[in-house]
């Protein structure tokens, strides 16, 4: 994941060439324009955009649908936190499933397994390896208001 600085893109796809196993990249990229180089240069088996990172949803989508222009696979990072897990999650089930994912099934997502208070805020956690998609009303599931008002800064001290 990363071994080359993102502005190498020629030593990115020279490496790229030269692996055995699938070149991963992309986390700390701002939006799909940047990730156009990398992608036409071959530079990227596989992009991991970051919801938190990108300039917003609609450009988080655009980076994915992007990759699928490219052929190539995407595994959001969702390293920060429940949320962007959740997001990460709903915006690759709305891409087509990539031709050697069986049953429908989505791309991997990165999923961050570090101690975090807010981990429980919505009630996800993979099983065997996969992950339901929500689908009740809204995001789908409900927000662990307890853990939200836990955590509620009243700003009374400093």
């Amino acid at each position: 994941e990363e071994p080359v600085p993102l502005d190498h893109i020629q030593d990115i796809a020279l490496l790229r060439s030269r692996l055995s196993v699938p070149l991963a990249g992309g986390e700390n990229i701002k939006g799909a324009k940047q990730f156009v180089p990398l992608l036409s240069q071959r530079g990227f088996d596989i992009i991991q955009p970051d919801v938190m990172h990108v300039n917003g949803i609609d450009e988080f989508r655009d980076c994915l649908q992007l990759a699928r222009h490219f052929g190539v696979r995407v595994s959001p990072h969702a390293y920060d936190g429940a949320l962007s897990r959740l997001y990460a999650l709903f915006s690759q089930a709305c891409l087509p499933p990539w031709s050697k994912m069986e049953h429908n099934q989505i791309e991997p997502l990165e999923w961050d397994v570090m101690d975090n208070p807010f981990t429980d805020l919505v009630p996800l956690q993979p099983a065997n390896g996969t992950i339901d998609i929500p689908a009740g009303t809204g995001i789908g599931t409900e927000i662990n208001m307890d853990l939200i008002n836990h955590y509620t800064w009243d700003g009374s001290a400093y």
